[in-house]
């Protein structure tokens, strides 16, 4: 666990130093104000909005995951950090466990100030989207295990990828198929059909985790080091 915390913080510190960073991830946050408040597309505002909101934060996660182990590989670092007594392992939970921190913290102030606006120009919020506060709390939960796998995978590629750029489509993708999945359990939300997705999301993370845990070696990824 203080491994995992080691890198965390290394990772918290990196973050805040890195002032062009912080300004595009703001920018990333408003910018589905911006979108919504001029969109024709005829899309019911707090859906537009919520989905916006889904657009932005996976684009984030994708440019973080990029951009921690990029930034690594682009400073020359990387083979230094892979060099530690660390287990790769442990690194790369120090790694999700920040990435998370950044997913959960962009997804809850993009909900507060999406719903002010809704609220306050159109007497709307995200409860219009759905039968009742349970079933938004129920997609909320998908959500934030999206963001996890997301995460994830994003470390997975970006770590063991040379191409940077060929990275980032493949992230974009990834967002994609996640929202697509998202927009389709909402359109056709059922009890049943809840359980099913959380408890596979739940599955495909604990598989990830299993494989980082048993098969992940600093040998292995050494070889994309540059």
């Amino acid at each position: 666990m203080r491994e995992i915390s080691l890198i965390y913080r290394k990772e918290v510190k990196d973050f805040f130093a890195r002032k062009s960073m912080l300004r595009r991830y703001f920018l990333l946050l408003v910018l589905n104000i911006i979108m919504a408040f001029n969109s024709k597309l005829g899309v019911p505002m707090p859906i537009l909005s919520f989905f916006l909101m889904l657009l932005t934060t996976f684009i984030t996660l994708g440019f973080l995951a990029l951009d921690v182990i990029g930034s690594e590989k682009e400073q020359k670092t990387y083979e230094t950090l892979l060099s530690t007594p660390l287990p790769l392992s442990k690194l790369f939970y120090g790694m999700s466990a920040f990435m998370a921190t950044v997913g959960v913290i962009f997804v809850l102030l993009a909900t507060i100030y999406n719903n002010i606006w809704l609220a306050l120009v159109f007497h709307q919020s995200y409860l219009s989207i759905m039968d009742d506060l349970p079933q938004l709390l129920v997609v909320y939960g998908a959500v934030i295990l999206s963001v996890l796998f997301m995460i994830l995978v994003g470390l997975v590629i970006t770590l063991f990828i040379k191409n940077l750029r060929a990275g980032r489509f493949l992230m974009l993708l990834v967002g994609f198929a996640l929202i697509f999945g998202i927009y389709e359990f909402i359109a056709n939300y059922s009890a049943e059909l809840s359980v099913i997705v959380i408890v596979g999301l739940l599955a495909l993370l604990g598989l990830i985790f299993m494989s980082i845990q048993r098969h992940m070696n600093k040998q292995y990824a050494l070889k994309f080091a540059r």
